[in-house]
């Protein structure tokens, strides 16, 4: 029967300082910001895209807070990210998973601070992800190249080879812990049955667990979205030589 096995901020906060050129006029006004867009791209990882206004003041300062509880400032918040001054796109990868966030943009200049509307940021907990869909594998990479057969030889490109008929086969998770391996449409062998192999799974923070043969494989949780899923695990031979296999999985 053929089978393919699933082994499946730092925060530096910047102060901006400056002087008043001398017999420089005062003739900027209260700075405005706004949060025009916060899109997820990996895995508690959001992308950020600010307007801001720094009402004609070369002095100012700006960037981004967030807690899980509502917040009116700067102050006491669980998270704060000042990006390199006039970037208005950034990235933020501190977000955990099974929680709400609630984020404000901010900036001051000197003239006080102004800070935008809470933007809600609700990263859903792993499972919701994984059993939402059907799961195919499109990439399965060793580095360095590791001898997975035991055979001698040494593999990167783990789909490269496997035949046709496997590289369609899906996982699907079930909200038991369980998941199973199905044929696609493409069999190697008509008389198989439609399920391959039946395993556990567990979700915990950022890693994947998954359980075979009792065998126990911990990954780390690279991305997951409703389109893709990568995942990291790392094999340590008896020579104490180490490898990472990383997995990716599309929604069939």
């Amino acid at each position: 029967m053929k089978k393919l096995t699933l082994v499946l901020f730092s925060v530096t906060i910047v102060l901006f300082s400056c002087k008043k050129a001398k017999n420089e006029p005062d003739i900027f006004t209260r700075p405005d910001v706004l949060i025009k867009s916060a899109n997820s791209i990996a895995y508690g990882a959001i992308k950020f895209n600010i307007r801001y206004n720094n009402g004609g003041d070369t002095c100012f300062n700006y960037g981004i807070c967030w807690d899980t509880v509502p917040i009116t400032d700067t102050v006491n918040t669980s998270g704060i990210y000042h990006p390199a001054k006039w970037d208005t796109v950034f990235t933020v990868n501190s977000f955990k998973h099974n929680l709400k966030y609630y984020v404000r943009a901010f900036i001051n200049n000197k003239l006080g601070t102004t800070y935008s509307d809470i933007v809600i940021i609700d990263i859903k907990p792993a499972t919701e992800y994984l059993k939402a869909h059907k799961w195919i594998i499109i990439s399965a990479v060793y580095n360095p190249a590791y001898d997975a057969l035991g055979n001698g030889t040494l593999i990167t490109d783990v789909m490269t080879t496997l035949p046709e008929c496997m590289k369609d086969n899906f996982l699907a998770f079930e909200n038991d812990s369980i998941y199973h391996q199905e044929e696609g449409a493409i069999k190697c062998d008509l008389t198989e049955k439609d399920t391959i192999y039946v395993g556990k799974y567990s979700t915990s923070k950022d890693a994947f667990i998954s359980y075979e043969n009792g065998s126990v494989n911990v990954g780390t949780i690279k991305e997951l979205s409703d389109e893709q899923f990568v995942v990291i695990f790392s094999l340590t031979e008896a020579d104490n030589k180490k490898y990472t296999l990383t997995e990716t999985l599309k929604v069939k």
